[in-house]
């Protein structure tokens, strides 16, 4: 096992690849292209060929034992973005993170441990400070705090693809140049998970705050994070302004107070603005109760759900998070979703739809997702889309591949006819190797054992029986004075079990 590979140890019996059209990229800068999750084991070799540049590899950080040696952020900005800006955050926090170039040009802040770590204490801590860098909408890695049989979570891509010229290199934690795959495995020395999850946002919080007056204490931490900054970001005066008036209306029953509480904030944190505007959502406030906006920035980079519903003015009720969306490719498929930290299983018509959508999340979860607006949602399915991964299923899990599976045990559950004439009875025949059988009465076995649909559908089966390889459909023939067109199969393999005689005592 090469270093690199031991450090990006999950689990070993699937693995992710993603074929990049040199040809398309999206309007963000990322470059589009196919992810497929294969069922195979995770070997040297295939890291050798990462490696050496031939086939990108991803791998699943959550182990069948549901924990991790290691997670990431996954921080999906391109444009006019640079990496060595999450390199100074991490150094402010002082945390043992790495941070990686991705392949499109963003970045993986990653956690190396060296003793196993539960998924879900994993997910939690990287929120946790996915909030604190200013990036909490970026997806977590694991996506799962546990696995199914037929789920294999969700991969990231590696680094140092083509290890000798690659982009996707670690930075030095402290002097931010790009590290060689050697150097970076001769740095890298994980911390036991224990000293890895010393950092909480919420003693983050009161490091800044510096023994100052608890004001923000019971307030959202986006709003509490953004005030400590001394002053909210460019351009987001007027969500700034108008949700930190929210909280002031929620915090102070007084309506002098309360007013001269929001010019203040206006004048510490907002920068210059007319007293006009200021005016104007005091009004507003005064009419009636306004909701945190939290899907908007600044605050949605500075989210931290868990934290937010433990305060008093905090937000009871969150829109859902939805990430790490996968496609098993079965007949019909079957999609699975993160809605938080839940699992939930959908139809195309259940995705598709958001009416059915919350209505499986409540079967599964016991939760209702708040609704979205139909352009809103549309819009969700098409990122969600943009990064599915698709994985494969063994031949049988496919329409295809089970009714060819059920034709073969049709063939199989009767013994093959010695007169030729017992085809019109529907007894399969068998010739040089191969049986011989009447649709009709496939169709007809089929639709006693499952198939209700066969014989409203005949023309749809039909054309999936022909472009099955083994399956061949011949010209009419006479038999027993009657004409008959046959189809047929390679005869299945029959196995006679013999029993030896013996006496048996009474």
């Amino acid at each position: 096992m090469v270093a690199i590979q031991k450090l990006f140890r999950g689990y070993e019996q699937a693995y992710g690849t993603y074929t990049v059209d040199q040809q398309d990229q999206r309007a963000d800068g990322k470059r589009k292209g196919q992810a497929l999750t294969l069922r195979e084991p995770v070997t040297e070799e295939l890291w050798s060929r990462h490696l050496s540049g031939v086939q990108g590899i991803g791998i699943i950080p959550i182990r069948e034992s549901h924990d991790c040696y290691w997670g990431c952020i996954d921080i999906d900005v391109y444009k006019n973005f640079m990496p060595e800006t999450i390199v100074d955050k991490v150094l402010e926090l002082k945390l043992p993170l790495w941070v990686f170039r991705s392949k499109s040009g963003g970045c993986h802040v990653v956690a190396f441990v060296s003793d196993p770590i539960p998924a879900q204490k994993l997910r939690d801590w990287l929120k946790e400070v996915a909030s604190a860098i200013g990036y909490a909408k970026s997806e977590i890695f694991p996506k799962q705090v546990s696995l199914q049989a037929d789920n294999l979570g969700n991969w990231l891509n590696m680094p140092y693809f083509n290890s000798d010229s690659t982009m996707r290199f670690a930075y030095h934690p402290s002097t931010k140049s790009p590290l060689s795959l050697l150097q970076f495995e001769e740095e890298c020395d994980p911390l036991p998970s224990k000293d890895l999850l010393s950092f909480s946002l919420e003693s983050h919080l009161a490091q800044k705050k510096g023994g100052q007056k608890d004001e923000f204490g019971e307030a959202p931490p986006c709003l509490e994070q953004l005030c400590l900054a001394g002053q909210y970001p460019e351009g987001s005066r007027n969500t700034g302004l108008l949700n930190l008036a929210a909280f002031r209306r929620k915090s102070i029953e007084d309506d002098e107070n309360f007013q001269g509480a929001v010019f203040a904030d206006n004048r510490k944190y907002m920068g210059p603005g007319s007293d006009q505007e200021v005016k104007q959502i005091i009004r507003s406030l005064k009419k009636k109760n306004y909701e945190y906006q939290c899907d908007l920035e600044p605050l949605a980079s500075h989210c931290n759900r868990a934290i937010c519903q433990t305060r008093k003015f905090g937000v009871a009720h969150h829109q859902a998070s939805l990430t790490g969306l996968q496609k098993i490719a079965s007949e019909p498929p079957v999609w699975i979703i993160q809605v938080d930290d839940h699992e939930v299983r959908l139809s195309t018509e259940s995705l598709q739809s958001q009416l059915l959508f919350q209505r499986a999340v409540m079967e599964q979860t016991n939760l209702v997702p708040l609704p979205r607006k139909p352009n809103d949602w549309t819009l969700v399915l098409r990122t969600l889309l943009s990064k599915v991964q698709v994985i494969e299923m063994p031949a049988e899990a496919t329409r295809e591949g089970y009714l060819m599976e059920m034709i073969e045990d049709y063939l199989s559950s009767a013994a093959p006819a010695t007169d030729e004439s017992q085809i019109h009875q529907g007894v399969p025949i068998e010739r040089d190797g191969r049986s011989y059988f009447k649709v009709t009465s496939l169709f007809a076995w089929l639709h006693d054992h499952g198939f209700k649909d066969i014989h409203s559908n005949r023309a749809q089966y039909l054309a999936m029986m022909k472009k099955m390889r083994q399956l061949e459909c011949h010209d009419p023939r006479r038999i027993a004075g009657r004409p008959v067109r046959l189809w047929s199969i390679g005869s299945p393999l029959r196995v006679e079990i013999s029993t030896p005689e013996e006496e048996i005592p009474f």
